[in-house]
C-alpha cells in the first residue's frame, strides 16, 4: 500500500515520480506523442490550470523518452527512447557576471532555454568554472548547442547515425511574453533560432548572423587583409561612408551593421568571390574547397560565396546553421497568450500550423483523477463525497462585469462524445 501523503501533490504540477497516480489523460497522450513524432513543431495550449505541465511531466516526457523508474513500466511502457532534453523555461535571471547588453549576438530567452539545458551536461564545474562557462553559453545558438550535445552512433554500416529524434519542450512559453520586457527584440530572434535547428539557415546573412560586429566593421575599414581590400572596393558608397565613420570604441548600430549585410547579401548573390591569390591566406574547409573545385563552370555562386565569407571571417560571422529533421520541438502555453505569437508565425516552420488544444478535464475524467488514486491504498471516499468535490470544482465563481458568475477553471461539463 502507498501512503495516503504520495497521492495528494498539492499545489505544484505532477511530476514523472508521480505518473502512477496521475489519472484521465491518457488519450491525450497518446494524442500528442503521434503528433510530435509526425510534425517537427507543435503548439499545446491550454486555459490556465488545465494540466498542461502536469501532462507533459508525468506522461508525455517519459512516453517520448525512456522510463527511468522500471515501477512505471508496466504503466507507460518503456518509452520510444528517444532524445528528450530537460525541460526548458525561457524566463529566468541572469547570473552575476554575465552582461548580456555587452554580449554579442546575445538573446535572453536563447541563455535562459541554454541554462534549462545545462542542469543536463554530465561534466560537473567548479565555481570557479561556473561562471566562465555560463558567460560562454551567453555567445551560443540554439542550433550549436545542439550539434555539440548530439550524441553519435556509429553502427558500422552508416557514417554519423543518430539514434531516433531529439526533442526539445517549451513549458511555460507564455513568459516570453511576460518576461524580461526590456529585451521584446530578441524574441524574433529567438524563433528565427528555432527555425534554423529545424530547417537550417538561409544562405543569405542576417544581422544576427554576423557575430561580432564591431570586429568584421575593423577588418573592412582598415582594409587588413586581401579579402577586406576586394570587398571594401565592391561595397557602395554607403556602406563606405559607415566604414570610414567608424568609431572602434563605439558599437556598431543595426541600421548601419544592415547597410553592410546587404552589400555583403549582394556579393554572395552576385559572381564568384573565390580568387586563389586573394583567398591564399584563408584557410578552407573541406566543404568550401569541394565546392570551389566543383563550381568553376557554374553560374551560380550563392552558396559557395557564402561558405567563402564563413572561412575569410570565421569569428566574425557565424557559420550558417544546416538544420536537424531528426529535431522536434514543442511549445506549451496558456491559450490566452496566443495572439501574441501572430507577429512570428511567419518565422516558422508551418507558421506554427500544428496546434493541439488541451481542454479542461470532463466530469468523468475529473471524477477518476480523484478516486482512482485512492487504489493503491484501504482508504476510500465517502460515497458521495468525490461526486460533490467534482460538483464544487464546476462551480467556481468567476468575477464577471455586474457581479459574480458560477464557472470552472479546471472541470467542464461533459458533453455528447467525451469519453
Amino acid at each position: 500500500m502507498t501512503n495516503s501523503s504520495e497521492l495528494l501533490v498539492g499545489p505544484r504540477p505532477y511530476e514523472e515520480k508521480d505518473a502512477r497516480v496521475f489519472f484521465a489523460r491518457d488519450r491525450e497522450a497518446r494524442d500528442l506523442v503521434s503528433l510530435v513524432i509526425a510534425n517537427p513543431l507543435l503548439l499545446i495550449y491550454a486555459p490556465s490550470g488545465a494540466g498542461k505541465t502536469s501532462l507533459i511531466n508525468a506522461r508525455l516526457a517519459p512516453m517520448l523518452g525512456k522510463v527511468r523508474d522500471p515501477e512505471l513500466i508496466p504503466l507507460l511502457g518503456e518509452g520510444k527512447g528517444f532524445d528528450v532534453l530537460a525541460i526548458a523555461r525561457v524566463s529566468g535571471l541572469v547570473p552575476e557576471g554575465v552582461d548580456l547588453n555587452a554580449t554579442p549576438g546575445a538573446n535572453i530567452y536563447v541563455f535562459n532555454t541554454l541554462m534549462s539545458w545545462r542542469t543536463r551536461d554530465a561534466t560537473p564545474q567548479s565555481p570557479s568554472e561556473r561562471p566562465i562557462a555560463e558567460k560562454r553559453l551567453a555567445e551560443r545558438r540554439l542550433a550549436d548547442y545542439l550539434s555539440d550535445t548530439r550524441q553519435i552512433v556509429d553502427d558500422g554500416e552508416d557514417e554519423d547515425k543518430f539514434p531516433g529524434l531529439r526533442i526539445i519542450i517549451f513549458d511555460q512559453f507564455e513568459e516570453l511574453f511576460t518576461s524580461h520586457l526590456e529585451r521584446w527584440e530578441d524574441r524574433a530572434g529567438f524563433f528565427e533560432q528555432v527555425s534554423d535547428a529545424l530547417q537550417g539557415g538561409p544562405v543569405l546573412l542576417r544581422n544576427r548572423d554576423v557575430h561580432q560586429p564591431e570586429a568584421l566593421v575593423r577588418r573592412l575599414a582598415n582594409a587588413e587583409d586581401p579579402v577586406s581590400q576586394d570587398l571594401r572596393l565592391r561595397v557602395s558608397d554607403h556602406s563606405r561612408r559607415v566604414l570610414d565613420g567608424f568609431d572602434d570604441s563605439h558599437r556598431v548600430p543595426a541600421e548601419r551593421l544592415k547597410v553592410i549585410v546587404e552589400d555583403m547579401n549582394a556579393l554572395i548573390k552576385g559572381k564568384g568571390l573565390y580568387d586563389p591569390e586573394r583567398f591564399a591566406h584563408v584557410e578552407l574547409r573541406d566543404e568550401t574547397q569541394e565546392l570551389v573545385d566543383r563550381k568553376s563552370r557554374s553560374r551560380n555562386f550563392s552558396v559557395l560565396n557564402r561558405l567563402l565569407l564563413e572561412d575569410a571571417y570565421p569569428r566574425e560571422i557565424y557559420r550558417r546553421v544546416r538544420g536537424d529533421r531528426a529535431l522536434r520541438v514543442i511549445l506549451s502555453m496558456r491559450e490566452d497568450y496566443i495572439a501574441e505569437l501572430d507577429p512570428y508565425t511567419y518565422l516558422l516552420p508551418g507558421k506554427l500550423g500544428t496546434r493541439y488544444r488541451l481542454e479542461r478535464l470532463r466530469r468523468t475524467a475529473a471524477l477518476d483523477a480523484i478516486t482512482r488514486p485512492m487504489e493503491y491504498t484501504h482508504l476510500r471516499f465517502a460515497d458521495g463525497v468525490a461526486e460533490q468535490l467534482v460538483e464544487n470544482l464546476l462551480k467556481t465563481p468567476v468575477r464577471i462585469a455586474g457581479g459574480e458568475k458560477e464557472r470552472s477553471e479546471l472541470v467542464a461539463e461533459d458533453h455528447h462524445n467525451a469519453d
